[in-house]
């Protein structure tokens, strides 16, 4: 047997996880996955996986059927790793598209056409593009990320930089 486990969470744990299923013969992925909750629908995620490539393959057509785009990254915990990599990026991008918007309406420019210009420039990664309605529109947009998973990834990322000597 082969476990699959996509959650957000350190690497650590994901190897704790993978000695323990190891000591009763079953193999695991960490493969956690990357995009919103259309990209789940539709079948169109980023899977960072993470674990044997024999295991990797002998799951892919489970990942397949939730995403569109598979990285294998090498052994148990790289998944957990590019993850919180992925999310830091996330995170940062978040906070700087709320305070460019702030920064452009505060000196006069129409949010609206503020976010056009960052979906047209250098700025309009995926996340820019597919978050445009819930930042033009905070009012209207439901909470897709709490601010307790922001601050459990944050404090996740902060350990992996710790552990492995990153600043």
């Amino acid at each position: 047997a082969v476990a699959v486990e996509t959650s957000t969470i350190g690497p650590a744990a994901v190897e704790w996880l993978a000695t323990r299923l190891g000591a009763g013969g079953c193999g695991l992925v960490d493969a956690p996955v990357s995009g919103g909750v259309a990209l789940a629908a539709s079948g169109g995620l980023t899977i960072m996986a993470g674990g044997t490539a024999a295991d990797v393959e002998r799951v892919r057509p489970v990942l397949d059927a939730i995403g569109s785009t598979l990285f294998h990254l090498g052994p148990v915990g790289s998944g957990a790793t590019m993850k919180l990599a992925v999310n830091s990026i996330i995170h940062g991008l978040n906070a700087a598209v709320s305070e460019a918007l702030v920064l452009a309406e505060s000196a006069g420019v129409e949010r609206s056409a503020a976010y056009e210009v960052f979906a047209s420039s250098a700025t309009a990664a995926p996340f820019v593009l597919y978050k445009r309605a819930a930042f033009e529109h905070p009012e209207q947009a439901d909470v897709a990320f709490s601010l307790d998973l922001v601050g459990k990834d944050l404090d996740l990322i902060l350990a992996l930089a710790e552990r492995t000597g990153a600043p």
